[in-house]
C-alpha cells in the first residue's frame, strides 16, 4: 500500500499474476459491475419494480429512496470498480465487510482537494452500506461518475457533509423526479428493458427456502399420500401397485429435486425441458421395473421394500442426469463480459462428493442413532430419553459444520481456477436435508416408543430437545462455550459461518416436512373410519406435543422474549481479528469497527425456485415414511396389521417385503 499511494495506477492494474497472488487477494476472474452491486436511487413503481426484479434474480441490491437530484457529482479517476469489470479481490471485500488499507488508499487518492471533505478518509468505495435507505431531508447524496462519465457509486452525506456511508456499483435512477439527469427509467417500458439480472453465479447471494411453496407443495404431498394409505390397506397383501402409484406422483419432481441438485454440484449444469424430459422418461422406466418386480421363494413372493426401491432407482437414475446435464446446452442471458475460467473440476468432484456424502450420510447416520435408540430404551429408558435429542443435534451440528467447511475449502478456495455453477444455492440443500433428517428421527423415534411401550420418558427427551433448540436457534448456546470453554476450542465450537445462519433461517421451513407422512396417516384412517386415528393414544399425544412445541419455539423466537443479539456482543472479538474475506466473517463492520449486522451475503437472500423446492421435498417426505416402517414394521403403519412389528423381525422387512406382509 505504501508504494501504491503515489503510483497514480488503478487498483486493478495493481493485481500480480495469478502465480505471485499473496494470500489476501483473490484471483477470480472478474464480475460485472452490475452482478456485484445494483444501486437504485428513485421512489415510485418504477423504483420498486427494478428493486423486485433485482432481487428475483438473485443479486446485491442497495435502494436509496429519494425524489431529490444529487448535492454534487464526484469524479474519481481511479474508482474502486475498474469498468466493465470488477475485480474480484475487491468484490470480496464489497460483499463482505471493511474495507482494505488498499482500497482505502485508492479512494483517497481519486478525489480532489474540494471534495475531500466528502469521502471520509477511512471509508472507501467498497464500504458495504445498508440495503435500503430513506433519504431524510438534513441528508444528501453524491454521485459516483467514472471518467466517461458512468455512474458507477453513491455517497451519502449528513447536512454538515460526513460521510454516512459509500457504496460502489452499478447506478440506476429511477423515477420521473430524476428525468432532468438523463438515463432515467422513468416509464414502465424502460424498467422491462432494464437489464438487472446476474450473470456470475458466485456473485449471487445465498439462497433460501421460501416457506408459501414448502406449504404449498407440502399440501399436494399430503393429497397424494392420503390415497396411498387408503388404498395399501386393500392392495397391499395382493400386490404393491400403491407403491407404483406413489412413486409415479414424484416423477414431475425428480429432474428439480434431489438428483438435479447433487448433479448441479458436479456438473454446474441444471436441467432444463430438454433434460428433464429424457429424466422423466428414464425414472418412469426404474419405477415400474422395481416396484412391479418380485420374485417366488418357496411359495412366498418377494418385493423390494420401498426404502430399497427408493435407494435403487435414485443410484441408477443419478447417471442419466448427470449425462444430460453434460449434454443439455446451457442458456445465457448473453455475452459473457470477460472470458471464462479455467474449471476446477478437482475441486467441483469433491464438492459434489461430499454433497452426496452428506445427504446420503445423513440418512444412514440419523437411521441408525433411531435404530440404537429402539434397541436402548426398553433397558435404558430415562438414559436414552435424555441422550437422544443430544445425539441428534451433535450430529446435525457436525453435518452443518463439515459443510461449511468443505464449501470454503473447494468452492470458494483461492486459486487460478473456478468451479461452475450456481453453488450457493447446492449449499443450501445439505443443512436442509441435515435439519430434516434429525427433526424426523427424533420424532418418529418417540412415536416409535410411544406406539410400543406406553410411557412418559418421551417427556423427558421433548424437555432437553425443547431447551437445546432454544439455545441454538438464539446463540446463547455459542455464548456458553465462548464463556466456560478454553480460547481456541471455544473458537472453533463458537465461532458461526454461513451454513449455522443458513441452518437457523432453514428450521422453520424445512421442519414441516416432519409432520407431512403423520397427517397423512391421520387423514386416511379417519376417512377409514379406524377405530384409532393414529397408532396409539400415547403416539398420538407425542406427535401433537412436538408440534406445539415447535410452534412455541417458533414463536419465543419471532416475538424475541429470548435475547437473539448477545452472541453477536460476546463474539465480536472473534470476528474482529478476521481478514475481511475469512471462510467464517459473517459479520459486517463499519468504519468504527463496530458489528451492524451481517454481511450482505445473509441479508436479502433468494429463494430457491419453485420445482427445486418441490423436488427436494420428495427425500424429506420419504425419510419419515420409510423410518416408520422400519421401527414398526410397513404393515402396521399402512394399517394392515394390528400390533407393531416384533423388534427381532425388523431388519428382516427393511430391504425386501414378503406379501402379504407378516402381522404378529
Amino acid at each position: 500500500p505504501d508504494e501504491s499511494e503515489g503510483s497514480g495506477e488503478s487498483i486493478c492494474s495493481e493485481i500480480p499474476a495469478c502465480s505471485q497472488l499473496e494470500r489476501h487477494v483473490s484471483p477470480r476472474p472478474a464480475f460485472p459491475l452490475s452482478d456485484v452491486m445494483l444501486i437504485v436511487v428513485g421512489v415510485g413503481p418504477e423504483a420498486e419494480e427494478l428493486c423486485r426484479r433485482r432481487w428475483c434474480a438473485g443479486g446485491h441490491l442497495c435502494m436509496l429512496r429519494t425524489d431529490r437530484l444529487p448535492k454534487d457529482t464526484v469524479v474519481s479517476s481511479e474508482h474502486l470498480w475498474h469498468p466493465p469489470v470488477a475485480d474480484a479481490s475487491v468484490f470480496e471485500v464489497a460483499e463482505n465487510k471493511r474495507s482494505s488499507s488498499r482500497v482505502s488508499i485508492s479512494v483517497r487518492k481519486s478525489v480532489t482537494a474540494a471534495d475531500r471533505r466528502c469521502v471520509a478518509e477511512d471509508l472507501g468505495l467498497g464500504t458495504v452500506g445498508p440495503d435500503s435507505h430513506d433519504l431524510r431531508p438534513d441528508q444528501d447524496y453524491l454521485l459516483i461518475l467514472d471518467e466517461a462519465g458512468a455512474r458507477v457509486g453513491v455517497c451519502v452525506v449528513d447536512g454538515h457533509g460526513v460521510v454516512l456511508w459509500v457504496l460502489s456499483g452499478r447506478v440506476l435512477l429511477a423515477g420521473s423526479a430524476l428525468a432532468s439527469l438523463g438515463g432515467v427509467c422513468d416509464t414502465a417500458d424502460k424498467v422491462r428493458n432494464e437489464d438487472v439480472s446476474v450473470t456470475a453465479e458466485e456473485a449471487k447471494a445465498y439462497s433460501v427456502v421460501r416457506g408459501t411453496w414448502v406449504a404449498a407443495w407440502s399440501a399436494v404431498t399430503i393429497l397424494f399420500l392420503v390415497p396411498v394409505f387408503v388404498f395399501s390397506t386393500k392392495f397391499e397383501p395382493a400386490m404393491a401397485y400403491w407403491r407404483a402409484a406413489m412413486a409415479l406422483t414424484s416423477i414431475p419432481l425428480a429432474p428439480g429435486g434431489y438428483g438435479n441438485v447433487l448433479c448441479l454440484a458436479a456438473t454446474g449444469a441444471k436441467l432444463h425441458r430438454f433434460g428433464e424430459a429424457m429424466a422423466i422418461v428414464f425414472v418412469f422406466t426404474n419405477i415400474l421395473l422395481w416396484n412391479f418386480l418380485s420374485v417366488e421363494v418357496g411359495g412366498v413372493r418377494y418385493t423390494l421394500s420401498f426404502f430399497s426401491a427408493c435407494v435403487v432407482v435414485t443410484f441408477v437414475s443419478l447417471p442419466l442426469i448427470f449425462l444430460a446435464q453434460l449434454i443439455t446446452p446451457s442458456r445465457q442471458r448473453g455475452k459473457p463480459s470477460s472470458p471464462p475460467a479455467a474449471w476446477a473440476w478437482k475441486r467441483q468432484a469433491v464438492w459434489a462428493t461430499w454433497v452426496f456424502c452428506c445427504t446420503l450420510g445423513s440418512w444412514v447416520v440419523f437411521y441408525s442413532i433411531a435404530v440404537a435408540f429402539a434397541f436402548a430404551a426398553p433397558t435404558y429408558p430415562t438414559t436414552a430419553s435424555a441422550l437422544l435429542p443430544l445425539m441428534t443435534n451433535m450430529a446435525e451440528s457436525a453435518f452443518v459444520s463439515l459443510t461449511d467447511h468443505m464449501y470454503h475449502h473447494t468452492v470458494r478456495k483461492h486459486g487460478c481456477k473456478m468451479i461452475k455453477g450456481d453453488q450457493k444455492m447446492v449449499f443450501t440443500w445439505p443443512i436442509a436435508f441435515a435439519h430434516s433428517f434429525a427433526q424426523a428421527q427424533k420424532l418418529c423415534s418417540l412415536v416409535a416408543r410411544g406406539a410400543n411401550e406406553p410411557s412418559l420418558d418421551w417427556i423427558i427427551s421433548m424437555a432437553v430437545g425443547f431447551v437445546i433448540n432454544l439455545l441454538g436457534r438464539t446463540g446463547n448456546l455459542q455464548c456458553i462455550f465462548a464463556r466456560i470453554l478454553p480460547h481456541m476450542i471455544a473458537k472453533k465450537l463458537a465461532v458461526q459461518g454461513p451454513a449455522k445462519v443458513l441452518h437457523r433461517k432453514l428450521r422453520v421451513a424445512v421442519t414441516c416436512q416432519v409432520f407431512i407422512v403423520p397427517a397423512a396417516i391421520m387423514i386416511a384412517r379417519w376417512l377409514q373410519g379406524g377405530k384409532k386415528v393414529f397408532f396409539s393414544n400415547n403416539a398420538l399425544i407425542i406427535l401433537i406435543t412436538a408440534f406445539s412445541a415447535g410452534v412455541a419455539e417458533d414463536a419465543i423466537i419471532s416475538r424475541k422474549w429470548l435475547p437473539s443479539k448477545a452472541w453477536v456482543l460476546q463474539l465480536e472479538p472473534f470476528y474482529r481479528r478476521m481478514k475481511p474475506d475469512a471462510a467464517a466473517q459473517i459479520l459486517h463492520f463499519n468504519s468504527r469497527g463496530q458489528a451492524t449486522g451481517f454481511s450482505r451475503e445473509l441479508r436479502g437472500m433468494r429463494p430457491a425456485d419453485f420445482q427445486t423446492t418441490g423436488g427436494t421435498m420428495v427425500p424429506l417426505t420419504l425419510f419419515p415414511f420409510c423410518l416408520l416402517q422400519l421401527l414398526l414394521g410397513p404393515g402396521y403403519v399402512s394399517g394392515i396389521c394390528d400390533v407393531p412389528l416384533d423388534s427381532n423381525k425388523l431388519f428382516e422387512n427393511a430391504f425386501m417385503w414378503s406379501s402379504p406382509l407378516k402381522c404378529e
